[in-house]
């Protein structure tokens, strides 16, 4: 192996040494947290007060009532509530092909209120793809094409394999890939240059319809592949549901050739992006933040990965479950791309039930300290009925998550 030049001058290790990849996301605050940390400080003060009441009056009581109190309203079930609910949420999820990097994230996926979209593979399908050269070729440069193209993980690389449909023959020397750009290289030594307009140094050239993948073989311009790609399965329903619940964006590095197709599914035309560098994506989540934004990126690859790691949450959809970026805080399935807004309500759900499950157990709190307080509740009684509130709060969460699931149509 010959090394032309160190990876760290790279276009992608600058992307990946961008500080939205070095620094950590804050970890997400839920609701368990801020409420276990109060719930805690009243209780040792109830217990406290409780004590140091009966000490002067009766003695043998202080001991009791304060024990009683910290065992009749242990914040077990509150605890237990919050890990028990987002737990059962993860198991609806992953049947429906949804998968969570964490808890917290259902919580999150609650508090969203702007979505942002990439174009390419996340609201297209790139099974659905219909490819047609125009220009002149011959079988043995579709050949170098193939070879040159497979070595790219970009979409629109792998569909030109598939579309070509070759085995591959001959091995790329000097192969470079510039990110949303394009791609070259020496195949068989001629050289292969694939991708946009400007990478070749060409005059404009565009189809009228979806993207195009230009071709120039030793120098020479031998035509350019169109690409017109169909929306995923349920995507128009999709986009009418979420406008009625937030804001929506794209971003997309592809041209514009498409914008009048996605303008009735955006409210605003001007939310809508096309030509983005993976920087810009980046820099554009970052502005939607600057405004106070709650942003969830929806993205399929390398390209969005700056932007996947920005957002508060950044969702990968894939149709090859193995194959995500890594700065994602979720990965969904592209079979289950329609099922989106029944994800973002179970979230919602899932938040209602947290808190009406802490209702439940203020409740058992309430009526165990009023007796505990005053003495009648012993602590060998208080210890038989704390795990009452427990069993409690376990069987309503897991039931009312199904339920939620079951009215949202994901089980």
């Amino acid at each position: 192996m010959e090394v032309l030049k160190p990876v760290s001058q790279s276009y992608l290790t600058q992307l990946w040494n961008n500080s939205a990849f070095i620094e950590s996301k804050k970890r997400i605050k839920t609701f368990s947290d801020t409420a276990s940390r109060y719930f805690s400080i009243v209780l040792l003060v109830i217990a406290l007060g409780a004590g140091i009441f009966w000490i002067s009056t009766d003695p043998s009581k202080a001991l009791a009532s304060f024990t009683a109190v910290l065992i009749i309203a242990c914040p077990c079930a509150l605890a237990l509530s919050s890990p028990f609910t987002l737990a059962a949420v993860l198991s609806v999820f992953d049947k429906n092909r949804f998968y969570l990097k964490n808890t917290a994230v259902v919580e999150e996926l609650a508090r969203i209120n702007t979505y942002v979209f990439d174009k390419t593979g996340t609201i297209t399908n790139p099974n659905a793809a219909g490819l047609q050269f125009n220009g002149t070729i011959i079988d043995a440069q579709m050949q170098l094409i193939s070879d040159l193209a497979r070595n790219s993980g970009h979409l629109l690389s792998r569909e030109l394999t598939k579309f070509i449909n070759k085995p591959a023959i001959y091995s790329v020397q000097e192969y470079t890939e510039k990110i949303g750009r394009g791609i070259s290289g020496k195949v068989n030594g001629n050289d292969v240059k694939l991708g946009s307009s400007t990478f070749l140094n060409l005059p404009l050239k565009s189809s009228s319809e979806g993207s195009a993948v230009h071709v120039m073989i030793n120098n020479v311009y031998v035509g350019f592949f169109t690409i017109r790609q169909q929306w995923r399965n349920g995507f128009k329903e999709l986009m009418f549901k979420l406008n009625t619940q937030a804001d929506l964006h794209l971003l997309s590095g592809d041209h514009n050739h498409e914008k009048k197709q996605l303008i009735p599914f955006f409210q605003d035309s001007s939310k809508l992006h096309f030509e983005q560098s993976p920087q810009d994506k980046l820099d554009y989540i970052q502005q939607l933040q600057k405004e106070g934004k709650k942003v969830l990126m929806f993205g399929d690859g390398l390209n969005d990965s700056g932007a996947l790691k920005q957002s508060d949450l950044g969702v990968a959809i894939t149709d090859n479950i193995n194959n995500f970026s890594p700065g994602c805080d979720a990965i969904l399935d592209g079979l289950s791309f329609h099922k989106i807004p029944q994800f973002i309500q179970q979230a919602k759900d899932a938040v209602k039930v947290i808190r009406m499950s802490f209702v439940i157990s203020l409740m058992y709190n309430t009526a165990g300290l009023y007796f505990a307080v005053q003495g009648l509740l012993s602590p060998l009684m208080a210890a038989i009925l704390m795990p009452l509130s427990t069993i409690t709060i376990i069987l309503f969460t897991s039931l009312a998550v199904r339920l939620f699931a079951h009215k949202n149509k994901l089980l």
